[in-house]
């Protein structure tokens, strides 16, 4: 990252990703010529003008249509063109934050640095709306949210107005090429894969090979994320298995009491090495099991070489830490799938949704008698199919659920959607019966996609809420032999 001349560091975004669509992520706060910019990898961005006042807001303070969640409050801003900003402190601080002072907030996370510097009696005005600083700003994931939007909606919407044009050109007497009828519903199937498309490849994940760092005992998936090392700004740089990462400040960097001073080595039952800030806030948690089984020396080495205290004794903290263990981030992975969150990836619930659409452009295409645009739209399906299976196999994989929780076998039983899967195979096995002879190989092929696309995606479907719910999932064949149970028992 590149460092502005001049620059102050006010403070660090609570969490960062390292996948390809967060590169645009709003790493850290810093005070240029009396203005507040945020530092990225891509670059720098200019925030406000010139600050003439800064104060702070408790969160009862707060506008609810600004900052809704309970938090540690946010600092406000004015600057020389009377425009107004929010920065809330929690999303520049620690994760998981927990209530505290707000002076312990501000020094814990360098945000008084700003109250120091412009601090001023003042209210927020009633208008306009203050805007609010986030690590990850609103347009973060326009492009591939607004990607997805229109291969649904736009792609939706053709289908339906391709068939309402063939029936007014034949009701007219007009004769319409059954090619050109295709044509939009072959534009649809290609907009959908698209979109998958782009939603993957805002999910790959950015290597990052930091020099000299540490490295965790564990599974392969966590060790060769995790890491712990020191960057040429003198920070500690933190990397659990799921690729969130963070940036803490240490005596080497700056005196400001958001720097890690001192390393606490418990010796409890339960052993971990703590990241304690000059405020007495725990920044971080190694546990001892994944990060030092063989003892500390090597930490104690890499801390003590940043100017950062070591101590063996009892764990005494001030609030809870960010662990960064095999169960750290367990929740970003399976909610990624579904909303918007600190990987800043788009969701891919719409592009799974949108698979339907190619399947009904090739059902409209056969029935116009054209097997080849019919085809296409079935390859388009399938290939969005496996796209969004390999996804959901690799975003909730062992990482999601616990790797040492076995699946609980269960007895065979028959219910009602392991019926409803054994009825859609059987039933396209009969059509195979039948289509193969009369060489119909469009309905072939369409049926054994359905036969291989429905079980598919139910158990991935399963597999996904099995993980989440912390049990091991089932085999494919004993899943539906048990039943296909959607994955929520316990």
């Amino acid at each position: 990252m590149s460092v502005i001349g001049g620059a102050e560091t006010v403070a660090h975004a609570a969490v960062l990703s390292d996948r390809r669509a967060a590169r645009g992520q709003v790493e850290s706060l810093a005070v240029v010529d009396d203005r507040l910019y945020g530092v990225r990898s891509t670059g720098h961005l200019a925030l406000t003008g010139r600050i003439v006042a800064a104060w702070a807001l408790d969160w009862s303070d707060v506008p609810r249509s600004i900052v809704a969640s309970p938090g540690n409050g946010a600092v406000a801003i004015r600057d020389e063109h009377g425009r107004e900003f929010i920065v809330p402190i929690d999303d520049w601080w620690i994760t998981p934050s927990s209530p505290t002072l707000l002076s312990t907030a501000l020094d814990s996370s360098g945000l008084a640095l700003l109250i120091q510097q412009y601090g001023a009696s003042a209210t927020l005005n009633g208008t306009p709306r203050p805007t609010v600083i986030l690590p990850r700003p609103p347009a973060f994931f326009t492009r591939a949210e607004l990607l997805v939007r229109v291969a649904v909606l736009g792609g939706g919407a053709l289908i339906p107005l391709s068939v309402a044009s063939a029936l007014v050109v034949a009701a007219t007497a007009h004769r319409l090429l059954w090619e050109l009828w295709s044509l939009p519903q072959i534009a649809a199937s290609i907009a959908v894969v698209v979109a998958a498309f782009s939603v993957i490849i805002g999910r790959r994940r950015i290597t990052r090979e930091p020099t000299d760092a540490v490295r965790p005992h564990g599974p392969a998936w966590f060790t060769s994320t995790a890491s712990l090392s020191v960057n040429g700004g003198q920070q500690l740089e933190l990397t659990d298995g799921q690729g969130m990462w963070r940036r803490l400040e240490t005596p080497c960097s700056t005196l400001s009491p958001m720097a890690v001073s001192r390393v606490v080595f418990t010796d409890h039952a339960r052993r971990t090495a703590l990241l304690v800030d000059g405020t007495g806030t725990v920044r971080a948690e190694l546990d001892a099991a994944t990060w030092y089984p063989d003892g500390p020396d090597q930490l104690t080495a890499l801390f003590n070489a940043s100017g950062i205290l070591t101590a063996h004794q009892p764990d005494v903290r001030s609030s809870p830490a960010q662990r960064l263990d095999t169960r750290s981030s367990l929740d970003i992975a399976k909610g990624s799938l579904s909303s918007c969150n600190e990987l800043g990836v788009a969701r891919v619930t719409p592009v799974l949704v949108a698979t339907m659409l190619p399947v009904l452009g090739s059902a409209t295409s056969f029935a116009a008698g054209l097997p080849w645009a019919g085809a296409l739209c079935l390859a388009l399906a399938a290939t969005n199919v496996g796209l969004t299976c390999w996804l959901g196999w690799t975003e909730t994989s062992v990482r999601v659920g616990d790797p040492t929780r076995v699946a609980v076998d269960k007895p065979n039983r028959m219910s009602g959607r392991s019926a409803a899967l054994t009825i859609v195979v059987l039933a396209s096995l009969l059509t195979l019966l039948w289509t193969v002879p009369a060489q119909r190989w469009d309905l072939v092929v369409a049926a054994v996609l359905l036969a291989m696309a429905l079980p598919g995606l139910a158990w991935v479907a399963y597999r996904r809420r099995a993980l989440i719910n912390g049990s091991g999932p089932l085999a494919l064949h004993r899943w539906w032999l048990s039943g296909a149970s959607r994955g929520e028992e316990s």
